[in-house]
């Protein structure tokens, strides 16, 4: 989905770093893809090269149509508690060695949480893990049982970027507005609004 378009466009990438990177941004996902490549064909007539991973990183994050893609699509297709606790999951990757390729599981959900004094049982958490998963926001890390990561790892840096603490305390508000809804950790995920992560 990268090599063959391009090199119709006489543009040869697939000696480089840049297939590899588009997927680790992308997790395969065909619109994202696309995003990247209109990237990489502006940079070739701005700089008159290929850019590096490194370039193409840099030139996706400061892209307004990529931002507006993931962001917009991970605020469309979360509630409340969904919101909060990606949020919370954001926060927590602070302190991974590269927060972009943070890793969750059930116990980080129920540690995050807890911080916040909120306890969930089991399924709830289960519950809360599939409808991230069937809106395209996580995506299970291959190989690994029950471990997750953000489909778009740009949506940390974005979300980062956005002002974090003051992104969880309006998430809590909201979360805490609706905890009187029964089953809301659980309950049936809507049809995304918009199928950009998954």
């Amino acid at each position: 989905m990268v090599t063959k378009p391009l090199e119709r466009l006489g543009i040869k990438v697939a000696d480089t770093d840049l297939p590899e990177t588009i997927y680790q941004e992308t997790t395969g996902h065909p619109e994202l893809i696309q995003l990247h490549c209109k990237i990489i064909i502006q940079f070739l007539k701005d700089h008159n090269r290929i850019p590096t991973g490194a370039d193409l990183f840099t030139q996706v994050f400061e892209d307004a149509e990529y931002k507006q893609k993931v962001l917009g699509t991970f605020l469309a297709n979360t509630n409340a508690h969904e919101e909060l606790l990606c949020y919370l999951l954001i926060a927590d990757s602070e302190n991974a060695a590269n927060p972009t390729e943070y890793e969750f599981g059930h116990q980080e959900v129920n540690r995050v949480l807890k911080e916040k004094d909120i306890a969930l049982e089991l399924r709830d958490i289960h519950g809360v893990i599939h409808n991230l998963k069937v809106s395209g926001i996580i995506t299970p890390v291959i190989g690994v049982h029950e471990r997750f990561r953000f489909s778009a790892p740009q949506l940390v840096n974005y979300v980062v970027g956005l002002d974090l603490p003051f992104c969880i305390e309006k998430a809590l508000e909201r979360a805490r507005e609706a905890a009187g809804d029964a089953g809301v950790w659980t309950e049936p995920p809507e049809e995304p609004k918009s199928v950009i992560l998954t």
